[in-house]
């Protein structure tokens, strides 16, 4: 019966750059919950125990400041959480927190990376994933470079 699930029934970010073969794998090896407002999904430091899927409600993504945390997003349906620290075995840099209840699936980290290393093409649409998180990243720390330029002048 899995291989009956349409592309659109299990669509993400991760998903929508891997083959169908190992969507599938992975849809199979996931456990679903809910989680309360105010949830930490991943904390900035803390390797995270598996990926997770971001299936309903919305999330923010913060990073440590000087003196406070950055708003870096808010993010949603179709969101996931915690490649880059169970493919690179380091910890985190962000910290996401559910601003509302959500609706999350995790694949713990010894089974996504299980699929992963059967299936080489996975790490392409990983690569595609993590480049778009840098992307992110990067056009935060220009805003907050302009921003301290304007304050640096005016001031």
């Amino acid at each position: 019966m899995p291989d009956t699930i349409s592309r659109a029934q299990i669509s993400n970010e991760l998903y929508d750059a891997l083959p169908d073969e190992v969507r599938l794998q992975l849809e199979g090896l996931k456990t679903h919950r809910r989680v309360p407002t105010g949830s930490l999904l991943i904390e900035r430091g803390v390797s995270p125990e598996s990926v997770i899927f971001v299936e309903s409600g919305k999330v923010e993504i913060t990073v440590p400041g000087e003196d406070k945390s950055l708003h870096l997003a808010v993010a949603g349906p179709g969101k996931v959480f915690g490649l880059r620290a169970v493919v690179a075995e380091g910890p985190p840099e962000i910290t996401v927190r559910c601003m509302e209840e959500c609706g999350i699936a995790e694949v713990s980290r010894e089974l996504f990376l299980n699929v992963v290393r059967d299936n080489p093409r996975a790490y392409v649409a990983i690569a595609k994933v993590l480049s778009s998180d840098l992307l992110m990243a990067e056009n935060l720390r220009r805003r907050l470079r302009a921003r301290s330029n304007r304050e640096h002048i005016s001031g």
